[in-house]
């Protein structure tokens, strides 16, 4: 039995284990450790991540089965039971957070000081009064006991989950103290922690070793355990490798040999890198370090925080991490830097899983990578150099990554990550999926002579609508007499759809079905010329606009204002539309790229809407409540074929909607911006590896979506008056529209945009005109039962 070291002057032994040895089936966790603590101490002990530590807190408290004695001030509590334990003044808390949740801060104080403020039943039901007394005396003592702890009052009232982390930390440790406390167990209460924080954490464990109180204190912070402790224990693989002074520690060569008790340098280094999700600690203080032109492989159980240790040093998650401590590259602080400017700096990761985009090709994938400026130092793959190396991946260029097998896809992942130019390449699994032959061992491709590889390579052991705008309604005559005029005048019967369809639905009964035909594409021309945006934005940013109909109406507003009252021609009064809607759009999506790049999809869904009314009330203020008309256009032109007929301003709209719908589809496919904004549409989080910017990306996506629905309203609003409540319909309409091609889909926008104008028209001529829109959702409804991704699915 190892002995402890030296104890204080004048201290007791308050606790003391002798022999404790656990074991989790054949694997031996603890072996014949010994240590004891006195009054008036602070013991710490230290170990790689593994050692045992914990399982040494858990044999003492009796949670698990373990074999040795344990000694509370000189009688043997071996056999009592955890919160018998508690109950005598041996308490503990954990790596995690331990609070109740739905309770406020106070509240939950109050809890842990219960036994000394209890009541009995007859008290609370006969003597309320004197429950009330008690429970303000409890909650004046909660409150000086978490004064102690440093948790300022302002907090007292909040729920735990909403108070800064190092709080929570405090807060964990000031429950398990409660009242009568004897030893405080404390596994890692600086996990996480860094600066004031942890500073604030060692004035409280120093205070309450000032209370005669003994602490067992496990940590990774050697700097805070070195400090604050008078004795240490260090372990390693379950068993007790030394004890002594914080001085006697550092001075032993066995545990300067140890990772977790010395600084490892290299061209990329961490210092106390600590993970937390939600107030769960991942990882905790891990100092590593990856030497230049070395392999550092990285092993672990499922579970310890492997993928998570990788993911921190590349900037990126797909969850909310928050990360402390710092991360140097070629001595270059990189921590604050994001994950596509890690990429650029030589950091380059290829996680686990999803690691590439399943709806390009392999061709696509690679051209995603842009060379990095910086080329000092680096060597620079290219594609026919990954092609030489995976050769698999040469003959099939042009299939989708989808099409890949697993093998095939891990190895574009590991080409990709080539063609960045790395410095550093971490690989997470990289050997997931693939099966080489028994002779063969595939090895990075060594770059040309005078040029360097990349420096290293961390990788892990495989082991797993009404009037607006204060408009008056017109009287009843009014309306139907301006209706009959209208039908008179061009040859069409009454209308009561609204926007596109509402005011100029073109039916009537003796029509032939020719007639309706054209009816048709002309109305779903206008469908998808708006509908357009918002397909891509749903398709990049999952971002459901419905400020969308405001738009289309603020853009039929700025270009009426632009011909009325700045003189200008049609075509540049187009313009003029699409650039303030752009700058518009520009404005929104800076203002909710928090929402976006988070995905807070109920928000965004407030907020849009939210933006819409102010559009909308503001457009009323701006350019009043009276219906307008856009003039010098081609609306007034028509062209009789027969009795068939059209105006020139519906062959505008159809020739300009083919010939966008045309160039965005030859943009997205072919080019390598497209290729981005696909890549960022389907995983914008593995879009940061490829070095992309998604920010940008939105933030253009969002530009060309309010100067798309521009056009469209400067195009498709000289068929009907401009009214500052003409939005809602056409946010209705463009929503089948897009839901009905499928999200993201340019060829069933369009698609389903004719169609749904083809529908609308025969139903109106044929059925009811009234009930084309609750009609139009029935067709959505009916096709979502049979294709529920839209026309576009396969």
């Amino acid at each position: 039995m190892a002995s402890s070291g030296e104890t204080r002057r004048g201290a007791s032994e308050v606790l003391r284990v002798e022999g404790l040895t656990v074991q989790y089936g054949a694997l031996v966790a603890l072996r014949d450790v010994s240590w004891s603590v006195h009054n008036d101490e602070i013991l710490g002990i230290i170990g790689p991540n593994g050692a045992g530590k914990s399982s040494c807190f858990a044999a003492v408290t009796n949670a698990v089965t373990h074999r040795g004695r344990t000694f509370l001030d000189k009688a043997d509590v071996s056999a009592l039971r955890t919160f018998d334990l508690a109950g005598r003044g041996l308490r503990r808390t954990f790596q995690q957070n331990s609070f109740f949740g739905e309770l406020p801060v106070l509240q939950n104080a109050v809890s842990a000081i219960f036994r000394d403020f209890s009541t009995d039943l007859a008290t609370s039901l006969f003597a309320p009064w004197r429950e009330a007394t008690t429970r303000r005396a409890a909650e004046l003592a909660a409150a000086q006991l978490l004064d102690f702890f440093g948790i300022a009052r302002q907090y007292h009232d909040q729920i735990p989950g909403d108070i800064p982390y190092g709080v929570q930390r405090l807060l964990s440790v000031a429950l398990a103290y409660g009242t009568g406390a004897k030893v405080l167990l404390l596994d890692e209460p600086a996990a996480g922690l860094s600066g004031g924080d942890m500073k604030k954490l060692a004035d409280v464990l120093i205070g309450l070793r000032k209370r005669n109180l003994a602490l067992v204190v496990i940590e990774h912070h050697m700097d805070l355990i070195m400090s604050i402790a008078d004795r240490i224990v260090m372990i390693d693989q379950g068993a007790m490798l030394a004890t002594g002074t914080p001085v006697d520690i550092q001075r032993d060569p066995r545990v300067r040999g140890l990772s977790g008790t010395r600084r490892m340098s290299g061209v990329l280094q961490s210092d106390g890198l600590s993970v937390r999700y939600a107030g769960n600690v991942a990882v905790s203080g891990v100092n590593i370090g990856v030497p230049a032109g070395r392999m550092v492989g990285l092993v672990g159980a499922n579970g310890a925080g492997k993928t998570t240790l990788v993911n921190a040093l590349a900037g990126w998650s797909r969850g909310r991490a928050v990360v402390t401590g710092s991360v140097q590259l070629e001595g270059r602080s990189i921590e604050k830097l994001a994950a596509h400017e890690r990429v650029a700096r030589g950091l380059t990761l290829v996680p686990e899983g999803k690691n590439i985009f399943a709806e390009l090709t392999v061709d696509e994938n690679l051209a995603l990578v842009r060379p990095p400026a910086d080329t000092t130092g680096r060597h620079l793959f290219t594609i026919p150099e990954v092609f030489e190396f995976f050769p698999r991946l040469a003959e099939r260029r042009s299939h989708k990554g989808a099409a890949l097998s697993g093998g095939e896809r891990q190895m574009l992942a590991v080409g990709r990550a080539l063609l960045a130019g790395p410095r550093v390449l971490m690989l997470d699994e990289p050997s997931a999926g693939l099966a080489p032959p028994a002779d063969h061992r595939p090895a990075l491709p060594h770059p040309p002579a005078g040029r360097s590889r990349p420096a290293g390579a961390a990788g892990r052991a495989e082991r797993q609508g009404g009037s607006e705008g204060g408009r008056p309604p017109l009287p009843a005559r009014t309306r139907q007499d301006r209706r009959r005029r209208s039908c008179r005048r061009h040859g069409r019967g009454p209308s009561h759809h609204r926007g596109l369809s509402r005011h100029h639905r073109r039916w009537n009964a003796g029509m032939n079905i020719a007639q309706q035909v054209i009816n048709g594409i002309v109305l779903g021309s206008g469908y998808a010329c708006i509908a357009l945006g918002w397909t891509i934005l749903l398709g990049v940013a999952r971002l459901v606009n419905f400020a969308h109909g405001q738009l289309y109406m603020l853009g039929a507003f700025v270009t009426w204002y632009a011909i009325t009252r700045l003189g200008l021609p049609y075509p540049l009064a187009i313009l003029v539309a699409i650039i303030v809607l752009g700058v518009i759009g520009l404005l929104m999506q800076s203002a909710m790229m928090r929402l976006v790049m988070t995905q807070n999809l109920t928000s965004l869904m407030i907020v849009t809407l939210g933006l819409g009314y102010v559009l909308q009330g503001s457009s009323a203020l701006i350019f009043g409540g009276n219906p307008q008309t856009l003039p010098g256009t081609l609306a007034r032109a028509k062209i009789d074929i027969g009795p068939l007929w059209f105006t020139w301003q519906d062959v505008l709209v159809l020739v300009v909607t083919l010939l966008l719908y045309g160039a965005v589809w030859l943009f997205t496919q072919r080019t390598r911006f497209g290729s981005v904004i696909r890549a960022v549409a389907e995983d914008p989080k593995l879009a940061e590896l490829f070095g992309i910017n998604a920010k940008f990306v939105y933030l253009g996506v969002f530009v060309f979506e309010c100067s798309a629905v521009a056009l469209g309203a400067a195009l498709v609003a000289p068929r009907s008056p401009i009214l500052t409540s003409m939005g809602f319909n056409e946010v209705i309409m463009t929503f089948v529209v897009v839901v009905l091609g499928g999200i993201g889909s340019i060829g069933g926008a369009l698609a389903a945009g004719l169609g749904l104008g083809l529908f609308t028209a025969f139903f109106g001529a044929f059925v009811a005109p009234a009930y084309t829109t609750a009609a139009a959702f029935a067709l959505l409804l009916a096709l979502l039962v049979i294709r529920p991704a839209g026309l576009a699915t396969k």
